[in-house]
């Protein structure tokens, strides 16, 4: 995969990540919080499920394989899915995008920064630092008064 169409993937991601919890908050408003989770994940399960299907590589079996921790992104999912169901009605989208983003970019850099994980060891410097500093200034210009 090319680096262009890399980006314009994680540009359209970025765009659903926006989208998803608005439509996820709708959701758990009429049938619950916890059942719109429930939902969620339930409908993106049958969606991975025939993706893998009809065009898995890998071996399921191999799960055996895995470190431990490995398989706790489905309960990260669990929980960021849910946060936002709970927040998104009362902050809203923006505020709501703003403030996981800037925690998603927080962690990332330090994920980055080590190498953990087993992702590119990108070293912290001061344009990192900057964007950081201005992504917490963005957020507190779109949440406003506290």
């Amino acid at each position: 995969m090319g680096r262009v169409l890399a980006l314009s993937m994680a540009f359209a991601a970025g765009l659903m990540m926006s989208i998803q919890p608005a439509v996820n908050a709708s959701l758990g408003r009429k049938v619950g919080v916890l059942e719109g989770a429930l939902i969620s994940f339930i409908v993106g399960t049958l969606a991975l499920i025939f993706i893998v299907f009809v065009f898995g590589r890998g071996n399921v079996m191999d799960i055996k394989e895995v470190p431990w921790y490995l398989l706790t992104g489905g309960l990260m999912g669990v929980f960021v899915v849910t946060t936002m169901i709970l927040i998104i009605p009362v902050v809203g989208s923006g505020i709501g995008a703003i403030t996981i983003l800037t925690g998603q970019m927080m962690m990332a850099m330090i994920i980055d920064h080590y190498g953990l994980l087993g992702v590119p060891k990108i070293p912290f410097d001061m344009n990192r630092l900057l964007g950081i500093v201005l992504l917490f200034v963005s957020m507190r210009l779109i949440i406003g008064r506290l």
